[in-house]
């Protein structure tokens, strides 16, 4: 759960770059755009990356 908030708290300045150039009609400039592209690689990497942690039984 900790992981999933990470990530769409990451994704947020993003989508709102986007949301910017979609509903504003923003331009952004070419370094802008890369780093919207690596944060968007980041969280699809740490979201495909992901492992599961074992399942551990207790006893008693």
């Amino acid at each position: 759960m900790v992981r999933t908030v990470g990530v769409l708290a990451s994704l947020e300045p993003a989508s709102a770059g986007l949301a910017g150039v979609l509903v504003l009609g923003e331009h952004l400039r070419a370094v802008q755009w890369v780093a919207l592209t690596f944060v968007g690689l980041a969280s699809a990497g740490a979201v495909v990356g992901r492992k599961e942690a074992p399942v551990t039984q207790q006893i008693g």
